[in-house]
Formats: structure tokens, sequence, C-alpha cells
């Protein structure tokens, strides 16, 4: 997202790659052009991802050396954080899937094996989960609670229960 986000900013006008995002040539405003390329690319394999946002910089003439990619923080920068009174890391899976598409097994693997290391890493317990994408399902708010967490985030479409509590996503702010 901080990609498409920053090549959208950078360039006077996108150009799509050919046959790669259909449904977003009609449009002419950077903001709807973000939504949509970002829905876009929503939900598919990271290898997907990869090949669509070669295609897009390569359209527009750019290399992703060209963009400002933030850094992701390392483990050193979490515990830091996670020193702060006002900061409270959670967990997110391992590899960011859609949870109800993925299959229970799956699922659980990705929601326990997370909180595992970043307790081991922390040296402390895990009490929060947010579902990627917000998706989540009966079954994976079980999960959540059964692998033992107090609460889990879901977006704007959360059931208002603690394993799945709504809040806004500011990306869609923009």
């Amino acid at each position: 997202e901080y990609i498409v986000a920053d090549l959208i900013r950078s360039c006077p006008s996108l150009k799509l790659p050919k046959g790669q995002f259909p449904e977003c040539l009609v449009l002419n405003d950077k903001d709807s052009q973000y939504h949509c390329v970002r829905m876009a690319m929503k939900g598919k394999k990271s290898k997907d991802k990869q090949r669509l946002l070669k295609h897009l910089l390569d359209a527009n003439g750019l290399r992703i050396d060209d963009l400002l990619v933030p850094e992701m923080l390392d483990w050193n920068d979490l515990r830091q954080l996670d020193r702060h009174p006002l900061v409270e890391i959670g967990a997110h899976t391992l590899s960011h899937p859609v949870l109800p598409k993925i299959g229970p097994l799956s699922a659980w693997r990705e929601i326990c094996a997370c909180k595992r290391i970043i307790e081991e890493q922390l040296k402390h317990r895990v009490s929060c989960f947010a579902y990627p994408y917000g998706a989540n399902s009966c079954l994976t708010r079980l999960m959540v609670k059964r692998a033992g967490f107090d609460y889990g985030f879901a977006t704007e479409t959360g059931s208002g229960n603690p394993m799945a509590i709504p809040r806004v996503n500011p990306a869609s702010w923009i």
C-alpha cells in the first residue's frame, strides 16, 4: 500500500499496465486510482502482488528504489516501543492472509505461531489480535479466543464483541 500510494503521488499521471487493472482505467483522480489499484491487489497472494507492482512500476518508468518505502521495524525497535506506556504490541498473523479464506488449519497456524513468536521476543503475554483486512468469521473469532487473546480488532464491519471490536480504517479517509 505504501508503495502504491507513493507511486501515485510521485506520478503526474499514472500509467496502468495493459490488461492488469482494467477497472481502474476510467478513473482520472489520484484518490480513486489509489483505492482502485489497492482493492484490485487486496487478497492476492504476495507473489501476485509483487508481480502486479512490478508491472505498475515498469509502466511508469520507475524502480522500487525511486520511491520512499518505509523501513520496517526490527525486534529491537519493537521492544523499545513495547516499553512505552501508551503502546500495546499485538499480533496480526505471520503472512497477512484473509483468515476466513485459507482454511482452519492454516488459520490456526497463522494465529498461534504469530502469538508465540511475539511473546518469545517481547518476553510477555500478548493480549490483542488484529485481523488482516479486518476479515473474520465466527470460526476465526473462536480461534483467536482459544489461542489466548483477550480481544481482537476487526474494521468497520466488526461485530462489536470482544473478539471483533470494530474500528475505523484511516486509509479509507484518503
